[in-house]
C-alpha cells in the first residue's frame, strides 16, 4: 500500500520525504481511505450471505413446486387416459360381440375390472383387473341408476344403460369422465384449491 502511494506521488513529481508535504499529505490521506475501504472487502458480509441463501431457497422451492405439480398432472393425465382406454376396450369388445356377450367395467376406488356378461362376477377367471397409479383414485362414481358401480355395454351396439360420470382425482385436481347413454365417452379436467 505504501509503495503504491509512493509510486503515485513520484509519478506526479511530488516528494513524500521532505518538501511540499501539505499537498502530499492530503493526497496520501485520501488514497489511504480508498485503499483501506477496498482492503476490508475481502469476504462476504453476513447480510450478503443471508440474501444469497434466501434467493437460493426461494428458487429451489419454486422449482420443487413446479416439478411436483408437473408430476401430479402426468399421473392424472395418464391415469385418466387409462380409465378411458379400459372403458373403450370394454365397449369395443361389446361392439364386436366377443364371446357373444355384453362387456362391462366394475369400478372401485383404486381398482377397475373389465368383465364379460350381464353382471360382474368377482370369481370369474376371465376378468381383467387393473390398479390405479400412484396417489390417484376414483373419488366419485355417479352412474345410472344411483348406486351402480358397473357400466355394461350392449353387444353389437355399444350403448349402456349405466351412463353417468366418474371423477378421477390426484391431490387437488380431478378429471371427470362422462359416459353417455349412446356409449360416447368424454372427459373434463377440473382444479380446486
Amino acid at each position: 500500500l505504501n509503495w503504491d502511494i509512493g509510486f503515485v506521488f513520484n509519478y506526479a513529481n511530488l516528494s513524500v520525504d521532505g518538501k511540499n508535504l501539505s499537498g502530499a499529505w492530503i493526497l496520501k490521506t485520501e488514497w489511504n481511505l480508498k485503499f483501506e475501504f477496498l482492503k476490508m472487502k475481502k469476504g462476504l458480509t453476513l447480510i450478503e450471505l443471508i440474501i444469497t441463501i434466501s434467493i437460493l431457497a426461494i428458487l429451489t422451492g419454486l422449482i420443487t413446486y413446479n416439478f411436483l405439480s408437473f408430476s401430479k398432472n402426468i399421473h392424472l393425465e395418464s391415469g385418466g387416459q387409462e380409465v378411458i382406454s379400459l372403458l373403450r376396450f370394454a365397449q369395443s369388445q361389446a361392439l364386436a360381440a366377443i364371446d357373444d356377450s355384453n362387456w362391462g367395467i366394475h369400478l372401485e376406488t383404486r381398482k377397475i375390472t373389465v368383465f364379460k356378461g350381464d353382471s360382474f362376477n368377482p370369481s370369474d377367471p376371465s376378468n381383467k383387473k387393473y390398479s390405479l397409479q400412484g396417489d390417484t383414485s376414483l373419488t366419485a362414481i355417479n352412474l345410472n341408476p344411483p348406486g351402480t358401480i358397473d357400466t355394461i355395454f350392449e353387444k353389437n351396439k355399444g350403448y349402456t344403460q349405466n351412463w353417468g360420470s366418474l371423477t378421477y382425482s390426484c391431490q387437488n385436481t380431478a378429471k371427470i369422465i362422462y359416459i353417455e347413454e349412446n356409449g360416447r365417452i368424454s372427459e373434463w379436467i377440473e382444479s380446486w384449491s
